[in-house]
C-alpha cells in the first residue's frame, strides 16, 4: 500500500505542478522562444498531465497495474535526459538555478526517478 501512496503523490506532483513549472516565462512564455518551440512545450506539459492522470487510474482502479502506472511515470522524466543528448539542445531554461554544474530541473527528474524507483519496490512488496 506504501509504494501506491507514494507513486499517487507522484503522479498528482506530475500531474499538477508540471503546468505550473513550465508555463512561465522561462518556458512557454518565455519571448525568446520560437512558437514552434513554445507548441512542443506546451505538448509535452498536457502529455506529462495525461500520463499523471492514467498513471493514477491504473494505481487505483487497477491495482494490478501499479507496477505499468510506474513505468509510465519513469518514463516521462527518462525522456528528458534522453531529450538532452540530442546535438544543439539546451537543458537549462533561460535564468534556472545550477547545483552541482547541473539545472535544478534535471536534479528533480532524477530524484523523481529514484522516487518511482522505490514505489515500485514497495509495491511489489
Amino acid at each position: 500500500m506504501s509504494g501506491r501512496i507514494l507513486l499517487t503523490i507522484l503522479a498528482l506532483v506530475q500531474s499538477l505542478a508540471t503546468p505550473v513549472y513550465d508555463f512561465d516565462r522561462r518556458h512557454i512564455f518565455n519571448p525568446g522562444w520560437p512558437g514552434h518551440a513554445r507548441y512542443h512545450a506546451a505538448a509535452f506539459v498536457f502529455l506529462n498531465m495525461g500520463v499523471g492522470f492514467v498513471a493514477l487510474w491504473l494505481i487505483w482502479g487497477h491495482p494490478d497495474l501499479t507496477r505499468e502506472a510506474a513505468v509510465l511515470l519513469a518514463l516521462s522524466s527518462l525522456v528528458m535526459f534522453l531529450a538532452a543528448g540530442v546535438p544543439k539542445v539546451v537543458i537549462q531554461a533561460d535564468g534556472e538555478r545550477l547545483i552541482l554544474g547541473h539545472p535544478v530541473s534535471s536534479w528533480m527528474a532524477g530524484v523523481f526517478l529514484v522516487l518511482v524507483a522505490v514505489g515500485w519496490w514497495l509495491s511489489d512488496n
